[in-house]
């Protein structure tokens, strides 16, 4: 017989793969945490567990939203939970349980029961648990990915710090809204989450070593007045002519943009031009603000001035460019590279 805790995982699978609420907050971009005691050679998974430290047995995300609505949890990908007399894991809001976590459920997502569902409200700062439960001394090593706060229509925030990994007798800490992100020119607002679908549970955008480019458009685009930060990190080139290497941040249509040029094998731009209306363009700029092998910060907005601009770990490259639509997206040939909305 199927106890109550299976059959309401699997019907929330089923609610949800019906029509998922509109909106997703997601909190560990591309990070897996493993839960547990570090006995992880018992667990079905134990050579994977093995490979991410253990952090602690309670992993806390605090959040508040703007108006009542009902939220439920989704965890993208879920690995190392097993079926033992000691092993339970759970997901709770507060102390309102969202689900319990099964053998079964490894390798697949884990949604909230629609019967567990939560009604939120303004005002209060909800804590959002998962955490590995201790019976006779011991807890079940298990890990995830992709967190996510689903709504239907409330804006979520999430709090800082977070998400924390706390120790059985650790205190949680005092929670307050994230830091404001400034505009890098007066008056604009921070674009929404802007990873196409594909991508979001993995929490960033990587490229491999192709020779021939690959261009992703990205959620929402850039209206004017709007701005977008990205975290890019070069970590490998293809060896060859150095027209074939290169990085590209393209706005509207036909696309405009900026475009770092790499020289074979190499993790520095050796130059930086343009894209005017879908053409090259003979201005160029310098690129020696760009950290190699580590995350650089680029900031793009479009400003009160109805131009766009660009901005490269801090540093504002001269170049403005006339855009015309709000499509935004990145090209990219012949580089191992990352895109992320923070680094990691």
């Amino acid at each position: 017989m199927l106890r109550l805790g299976r059959w309401l995982a699997a019907a929330g699978a089923l609610v949800l793969a019906g029509g998922l609420p509109a909106r997703a907050y997601y909190v560990n971009q591309g990070v897996k945490y493993h839960l547990g005691d570090g006995r992880a050679s018992r667990s079905v998974d134990a050579q994977f567990l093995d490979a991410y430290p253990v952090v602690g047995p309670r992993w806390v995300q605090a959040f508040t939203v703007d108006r009542p609505d009902t939220v439920y949890v989704r965890i993208d990908q879920v690995w190392g939970v097993d079926d033992c007399e000691y092993c339970k894991d759970m997901v709770y809001i507060d102390d309102t349980p969202m689900g319990r976590l099964f053998e079964e459920n490894n390798g697949k997502p884990f949604n909230t029961p629609s019967p567990l569902s939560v009604k939120v409200k303004p005002g209060h700062t909800y804590l959002l648990r998962i955490e590995s439960f201790a019976k006779d001394g011991q807890r079940d090593d298990w890990a995830f990915e992709g967190v996510s706060v689903l709504t239907d229509k409330a804006q979520v925030t999430l709090l800082e710090p977070g998400p924390v990994v706390l120790q059985p007798e650790q205190p949680l800490p005092v929670f307050k809204p994230p830091r404001r992100v400034v505009g890098p020119c007066e008056g604009t607002r921070p674009i929404g989450p802007w990873l196409p679908d594909a991508y979001r549970s993995y929490g960033a955008m990587p490229w491999a070593l192709a020779a021939r480019p690959q261009m992703r458009r990205l959620a929402g685009g850039l209206p004017r007045g709007g701005f977008a930060r990205f975290f890019v990190k070069v970590d490998a080139s293809r060896p060859g002519p150095s027209v074939e290497q290169f990085l590209e941040l393209r706005l509207g249509q036909p696309g405009s943009g900026w475009v770092l040029n790499f020289a074979g094998g190499g993790l520095s731009p050796f130059h930086g031009n343009v894209r005017e209306r879908g053409r090259y363009s003979a201005a160029s700029f310098g690129v020696g603000a760009w950290k190699p092998g580590a995350w650089n910060e680029w900031m793009v907005a479009r400003c009160a001035d109805g131009a766009a601009h660009l901005w490269i770990n801090g540093q504002t490259v001269p170049i403005s460019l006339d855009v015309n639509g709000d499509a935004l997206r990145w090209r990219v040939a012949g580089l191992r590279c990352v895109v992320a909305p923070q680094p990691y």
